[in-house]
């Protein structure tokens, strides 16, 4: 039988908690127990939790109404400040990745890396003769917040299993759900949303929203994370034309507000529902009512696959144990030379101790006056991906059937007056138009003006013929095709945020969410 583990998702207004077995392999996980508390107001700022006498008095309310006595416990965590990657690396054994990670981390992340954690979840495997790769998904978060959560167990009065990125919480459901088949969920919480897109168990694209449905007033939050969704989706499709998005399962609190999904459905003209179901997983009949998946999706996911974080206080018992084994090996005739000594370790001790404490009190001192340095950083980064955004916007519109206006008013400086446009057809790459002339000398004429445009970069015809029309009149009738240019001003060539060459350090990078910047078309 497998542990039971308490998985608890804390948000800025409302707390998620369910008992469940731990990454059972047996079969089906068992949800045992679940249910939902108001979160204390101003306990969690970014992803930073406070400990709480309020909050520690409420959850044990509500674990002995239920008669849990589960004292182990996983969180699964949201936050602005975490910053995820997607990574490639020559192909190394397990426990060579992390190294290799941090020898590289100043170009993945250009932040303080002494203040983050860097753990990674192995996406790909490429294995193609001579050119074996890693891809991976790589995640800085700050330190700042898994001490935060590991001080919260312990005031709860519980052990920390583990700690789980809500993203990769998602993902780890999704996985099994999706199969080969494409599967789009929208996660809305109170301050912030995040859509993931997963196919043939890889995820295609994954992009947090700063707007959710607990500032909702006016309706102006709402009406920002339709459009920054229908951006989002608009950018898959144009660099996945043969997966369109069709539908999305909604999850999170605005799964629970009525009208969301139809609003969703409506406005983005994507079938839009909530989420019913999670694979692989068991309820217990006394709580079949009270569970919903698309609330505690996070949860769930969480206890399946977390991302490996390393907590403080094991590495120093670690050093604790080590400490221990060695001591075991000191001989006891040893014991009369160590009192010699003891006096002596104890006043280095003492000094050792004393240096410490003053540059303990020093680093406090310098993070004390760096926190605006912070603040800097997050509206540097909250700026950044709003202009990316705009960019991302700005490419979509263009393509190079722009042209064609400027296609037109060439032709009509320089055509023929007896060049007659009996039909035309445009699209991405360039026109062709069918023409009729009064005789064989107009029609090379066309052509060789056709040839000296500046929009068009190659122009072929097809047979030339003569035709004679009820009149009597003859004309001369035939085909042109014309390629454009390529655009010049840059937008034709691609970009990409989410590969790009290391020079040096034998790594490519990526961004998780968004790739290279799209082409419109118009028919």
């Amino acid at each position: 039988m497998a542990a039971k583990v308490l998985s608890i998702e804390i948000g800025s207004s409302l707390t998620k908690v369910v008992e469940m077995d731990y990454q059972n392999k047996m079969g089906a996980a068992k949800i045992y127990h679940c249910f939902s508390f108001e979160t204390p107001q101003g306990i969690v700022n970014d992803g930073v939790v406070k400990v709480s006498e309020r909050f520690r008095r409420t959850l044990k309310e509500r674990l002995h109404e239920r008669k849990i006595h589960t004292t182990k416990v996983v969180f699964s965590i949201n936050s602005g400040r975490i910053a995820n990657r997607e990574v490639t690396i020559p192909m190394v054994k397990e426990n060579k990745i992390q190294p290799l990670l941090m020898a590289n981390s100043s170009e993945y992340f250009p932040v303080d890396l002494t203040q983050y954690q860097l753990v990674y979840r192995i996406l790909d495997k490429s294995e193609g003769e001579g050119n074996k790769k890693l891809k991976l998904s790589v995640y800085a978060v700050p330190v700042e917040i898994i001490v935060a959560y590991q001080r919260l167990a312990e005031f709860l009065g519980m052990t920390i299993k583990s700690i789980d990125y809500v993203g990769n919480s998602i993902y780890q459901e999704m996985k099994k759900m999706s199969g080969k088949e494409q599967s789009v969920i929208l996660k809305i919480d109170e301050d912030s949303s995040m859509i993931t897109i997963v196919k043939e168990g890889q995820v295609k694209l994954q992009r947090s929203m700063p707007y959710g449905i607990s500032k909702e007033e006016n309706g102006d939050d709402m009406r920002y994370l339709i459009g920054n969704v229908s951006r989002v989706i608009d950018y898959y499709g144009s660099q996945n034309s043969d997966s369109p998005i069709t539908g999305l399962w909604l999850a999170g609190m605005g799964a629970e507000e009525k009208g969301i999904a139809e609003m969703l459905s409506e406005e983005l003209n994507i079938r839009t529902g909530v989420l019913q179901k999670l694979p692989d997983i068991s309820v217990a009949k006394e709580v079949a009512e009270d569970f919903n998946p698309a609330g505690y999706i996070a949860c769930v996911g969480a206890v399946v696959a977390p991302l490996p974080f390393r907590f403080l206080e094991d590495e120093a018992g670690k050093k604790k144990m080590a400490l221990g084994g060695d001591s075991f090996k000191i001989p006891i005739i040893a014991a009369s030379v160590c009192a010699a000594f003891s006096l002596g370790l104890v006043l280095y001790g003492t000094i050792h101790y004393m240096n410490l404490d003053k540059e303990s009190r020093t680093l406090a001192d310098r993070i004390e006056a760096l926190q605006s340095a912070k603040q800097i950083y997050n509206k540097y980064n909250e700026v950044s991906a709003e202009h990316q955004d705009v960019e991302q916007m700005q490419a979509m519109t263009k393509t190079p059937n722009d042209a064609l206006l400027e296609l037109l008013a060439e032709m009509e400086g320089n055509m023929p007056s007896n060049m007659r446009l009996t039909g035309m057809s445009a699209n991405q790459q360039g026109v062709t138009m069918s023409v009729t002339t009064a005789d064989k000398e107009s029609a090379a004429k066309v052509i060789m003006e056709l040839r000296e445009f500046t929009t068009l970069d190659s122009v072929t015809t097809t047979e030339i013929t003569e035709e004679q029309d009820e009149t009597g009149v003859k004309k001369v009738a035939f085909t042109v095709n014309c390629t454009y240019r390529s655009i010049s001003d840059g937008s034709g060539e691609e970009s990409s945020d989410t590969e790009n060459d290391m020079a040096g350090s034998g790594t490519e990078e990526s961004d998780t969410t968004e790739n290279d910047t799209a082409e419109g078309s118009t028919e």
